[in-house]
């Protein structure tokens, strides 16, 4: 599970981190009632990203979750892995800015090593808890 509030490189379009939570960069990250303690990246505009480190120890396929809220309809978002586009979704409302929906948004096969994951913002109005990669 990559925790959202947990990437190692990031674009962000706005000047400060709005929710004032967790980290003193530009991301904007509240806490959530989504489990405790619980983060979340919002405030999301289209253009912006997320980058992550994952290493894998041999190859595997794995199935991408997203755990997600927003209160409109066709938030979309990208997945890349090492630059190539893995997953790209469009979500559905999930009731509220914190009326939390899981979605499977696809698959990918890794070899082992280190691997960049990347989450794009396509369309903004959309808050981001985690993301996991299960098999």
């Amino acid at each position: 599970t990559i925790q959202a509030e947990d990437y190692i490189g990031y674009f962000d379009s706005g000047s400060g981190n709005v929710g004032g939570a967790y980290r003193s960069d530009d991301v904007d990250i509240a806490p959530c009632s989504d489990g405790t303690p619980c983060y979340y990246v919002g405030w999301t505009t289209t253009g912006e990203w997320l980058s992550y480190a994952v290493q894998t120890t041999s190859t595997r396929t794995w199935s991408i979750q997203v755990r997600y809220a927003s209160p409109y309809d066709g938030r979309r978002l990208r997945i890349e892995v090492d630059r190539a586009i893995v997953a790209q979704v469009r979500l559905p409302a999930s009731g509220g800015w914190e009326a939390w929906q899981t979605a499977t948004i696809g698959t990918v096969t890794l070899a082992p090593g280190q691997h960049t994951v990347r989450v794009l913002i396509d369309r903004d109005g959309l808050n981001i808890n985690w993301l996991m990669f299960s098999q």
